[in-house]
C-alpha cells in the first residue's frame, strides 16, 4: 500500500486524477526527503567520535610519520567502500518499497547520488571534528548545521518561496542539490512520459528546476564539494 504507482486509465474524472497527483507528489517528495534527512542525521551523530582520533593524527604528524595531505586523501578514500556498502543496504529496499522508476539507469543514478551525498556530508562534518576543541562543541555546531541544511533543503521551504537574501543558503546546501538530483532522476524518467501532463510540472509545482540536466549538475556540485571539504 505504500508504493507510489500510476495508471491514468484507472481514473475517469478530474477529481480522482487530482487526488492521485497529490498522493504521487506527497509520496515521492516525502520519501526522498526522508532518505536525505536520514543520511544527514546519521552522519552528524557519528562525527563527535572523530575527536578522539585527532590526538593520534597530531602525534603521528609531529613525528613526521606522514603529511597532512596523505592523511586527508587516505581518510577520503577509506570512506568510499564503507559508505557505498551502507548506502546500498539502505537504498535498495527503500527504492523498491516506495515504487520509484524501475529502470536500471534511474536506480543506479539514485544510488550514485546518495553515495556522493554521504561522502560529502562525512567530509563536511569532519571539518568540525578537526577544528573544534571538544565533542560538545562539535555536537552543538553540528546540530545547527542539520537544522540549516534541513530548512533550506527544498522540502520544508519550497525553493520558489525562499527569500532572495537567503537564496544563497539554498544553492550552497548539499541537501538541496541532492533533492534536485533525486527528483529530476525520478520525474524525468519514462515512467511519467505518458501521464497526460508535462513532466516538468512535477518539479516546477514545488519550485525545483525542470529538465534531466540537473541530475548531472548535482554531481558537478557534490563531487567538488566533497573534495573541498576533505
Amino acid at each position: 500500500q505504500g508504493r507510489v504507482t500510476w495508471n491514468a486509465e484507472d481514473y475517469g474524472n478530474v477529481e480522482e486524477l487530482s487526488n492521485k497527483y497529490y498522493r504521487l507528489l506527497a509520496g515521492v517528495y516525502g520519501a526522498l526527503f526522508m532518505t536525505a534527512f536520514h543520511i544527514l542525521l546519521g552522519t552528524s551523530t557519528s562525527v563527535p567520535d572523530e575527536v578522539d582520533g585527532r590526538s593520534i593524527h597530531y602525534k603521528q604528524y609531529d613525528a613526521k610519520f606522514y603529511q597532512c595531505g596523505a592523511f586527508v586523501i587516505g581518510r577520503l578514500v577509506s570512506t568510499i567502500p564503507q559508505r557505498t556498502i551502507e548506502i546500498t543496504a539502505f537504498g535498495i529496499p527503500l527504492y523498491w518499497l516506495v515504487g520509484l522508476d524501475p529502470t536500471a539507469g534511474s536506480f543506479f543514478i539514485y544510488l550514485a547520488i546518495l553515495v556522493c551525498y554521504t561522502i560529502g556530508l562525512k567530509m563536511m562534518f569532519g571539518i568540525l571534528a578537526q577544528v573544534l576543541p571538544k565533542k560538545a562543541n562539535v555536537q552543538g555546531v553540528g546540530t545547527f548545521l542539520v537544522l540549516l541544511l534541513t530548512l533550506f533543503g527544498g522540502f520544508i521551504v519550497y525553493p520558489a518561496t525562499v527569500p532572495n537574501y537567503y537564496i544563497w543558503l539554498y544553492w550552497a546546501n548539499p541537501m538541496s542539490w541532492v533533492m534536485q538530483g533525486l527528483l529530476s532522476n525520478e520525474f524525468t524518467s519514462s515512467k511519467y512520459a505518458n501521464v497526460g501532463i508535462p513532466q516538468d510540472y512535477f518539479l516546477t509545482i514545488r519550485g525545483f528546476q525542470p529538465g534531466p540536466q540537473w541530475i548531472g549538475y548535482c554531481f558537478v556540485y557534490m563531487i567538488p564539494f566533497s573534495l573541498l571539504c576533505a
